[in-house]
């Protein structure tokens, strides 16, 4: 069933077993698996069926640290996020690592309160749900007729699988024809009021018309930005924000760096195949891509983040000093960040020369191209990074998000560690002559966001140390979960999605279990 909050009579309350506030991959992925199973779920969305420029006002905010593209990295409508992928990338998908939920010397007192044997319950589940055979696992390719290196003392490959870029959006006309799905669009939720002392929500207001959604269970899945600010804007018990006892929502938010770290000479004398690492179909018409990646044993010996990297080629001149100061100017543009839009626009002006020169090549199709290594980097968490919210509110009277993103040394110095072995790597094999290695805190090419938003609401077994527990349960709070990678205490380097939504059939098992169908559906 499909309803617009902006056409509900003022006040209403619309009730159903649980409410899910976000339509993106965890919400609906949630949202069908409980609805499978019996129960009555609402889902308010805060978009439309579409993405509108128009809802892009209330994702702006302020950066008060780093500069992030808070608009442009996320979205709103049916699907979420999501909208954003394309038909060329379509979904990059893998699972953590073991590593990634365990301790790390690189990241101490950070890790997962389960192993990955528990996500491994789930990872076949959230593959079949996107269209992937969970058989046909990486380590099952071919890469028949291409010379590429092999684990035995030199780099791992990390294959990648890819689902299409519209299945999540695609699901809008299975989810309106459910009978047990009241998909509310363009219901914004302002505030989760509490009953019982702070220790249980009552409702989820929403901006339009004050309507009102009314479950014994709530799941927070929109986005890690977007929980934390919703938790925030919520007096809770304290009036510091729900489940913010310990001044932990917001802290902890990552996203992963990437960071064009070297120039490779590639020629008849060197050996890799290029095509080894493209986007590339098999027999069967799958998608799949391969990174080199340097494995679990080095990257703990030598105390390293998780990473991996992309073989790239792009035309000669692009990692000048002048276009690399152009992609910062564009980076910065995009969040906003004045500070940074002046300084990259003075370097932009002092290197217009290699500008110019790499439209010309461009457009004459002339000047050859270049290899390089692009790395995918794993952040520690920071405390200090965090979501916190600013004075300014919207034009729906929510106060604005104030982002303070941190990159550290920890991840710098990890960056440039992997890049010395990785090169060392394949030129010890023979495979490629390193030309020039960039540095992540020089004036070079910019390190990038990928636009993957971790932590904010992060998972420890400790009230003291995180909001959720090992079940997405927010720790004071009796029926309040949330859902998507604001979860993670972790992130690992790839793509999380895959582990969002292992995480999401993960919590709907543990709802199902702890509750039975009430049959509650009328508005």
């Amino acid at each position: 069933m499909l309803i617009d909050a902006n056409l509900l009579p003022a006040g209403v309350n619309l009730r159903a077993d649980v409410v899910v506030v976000g339509a993106g991959p965890a919400g609906l992925t949630v949202a069908q698996d409980l609805s499978a199973a019996g129960l009555h779920v609402l889902v308010a969305e805060a978009g439309d069926r579409h993405h509108s420029r128009r809802s892009d006002d209330a994702l702006r905010g302020e950066c008060v640290g780093r500069a992030f593209p808070l608009v442009t990295s996320r979205q709103r409508g049916f699907g979420g996020t999501s909208g954003h992928w394309t038909s060329e990338t379509g979904l990059r998908v893998r699972p953590l690592d073991a590593d990634d939920l365990a301790p790390s010397a690189a990241r101490p007192g950070h890790s997962w309160p389960f192993g990955r044997d528990d996500l491994d319950a789930y990872y076949p589940r959230a593959l079949e749900g996107i269209g992937i055979d969970s058989a046909d696992a990486p380590q099952r390719w071919k890469f028949e007729g291409r010379e590429v290196p092999r684990s035995d003392g030199g780099p791992h490959l990390a294959g990648f699988q890819f689902a299409r870029h519209d299945v999540f959006t695609d699901r809008f006309a299975d989810v309106t024809a459910s009978r047990r799905i009241r998909l509310v669009l363009n219901a914004t939720i302002s505030s989760l009021p509490v009953v019982d002392d702070g220790a249980t929500v009552a409702c989820a207001v929403a901006t339009a018309g004050g309507v009102r959604f009314v479950a014994t269970t709530f799941v927070l899945a929109a986005g890690a930005i977007e929980n934390a600010r919703i938790l925030l804007d919520s007096p809770g018990r304290t009036g510091a924000g729900l489940g913010n006892e310990s001044d932990n929502v917001g802290r902890y938010f990552m996203d992963h760096l990437s960071f064009d770290c070297a120039i490779l000479d590639h020629d008849r004398a060197t050996r890799l195949d290029l095509s080894a690492f493209r986007e590339l179909d098999d027999e069967a018409g799958r998608k799949q891509q391969a990174m080199l990646w340097l494995g679990e044993p080095l990257m703990r010996s030598e105390g390293l983040l998780n990473a991996a990297f992309w073989i790239t080629e792009s035309p000669v001149g692009y990692h000048s000093p002048g276009v690399s100061a152009a992609r910062s100017l564009r980076q910065a543009g995009r969040s906003g960040h004045r500070g940074d839009v002046l300084r990259h626009a003075l370097r932009t002006a002092a290197g217009a020369r290699d500008v110019a020169e790499l439209a010309a090549r461009s457009a004459t199709r002339r000047g050859g191209r270049q290899v390089g290594l692009r790395i995918l980097a794993e952040q520690a968490p920071r405390r200090d990074s965090r979501v916190m919210l600013s004075d300014e509110r919207d034009r729906t009277g929510m106060r604005r998000v104030k982002l303070d993103w941190r990159i550290s040394e920890v991840d710098l110095d990890s960056i440039r560690g992997h890049t010395a072995l990785m090169c060392a790597m394949l030129t010890d094999g023979g495979q490629l002559r390193v030309r020039q290695v960039f540095d992540p805190a020089d004036d070079g090419p910019p390190v990038m966001t990928n636009y993957h938003h971790l932590g904010s609401t992060r998972m420890h077994a400790s009230p003291r140390e995180g909001v959720v527990d090992a079940n997405l349960k927010v720790h004071t709070v009796s029926n309040l979960y949330v859902a998507g990678g604001s979860v993670m205490p972790t992130g690992g380097y790839v793509n999380p999605t895959l582990t969002i939504l292992a995480l999401a059939h993960r919590l709907a098992d543990r709802l199902l279990a702890d509750r039975a169908p009430t049959g509650a559906s009328t508005p």
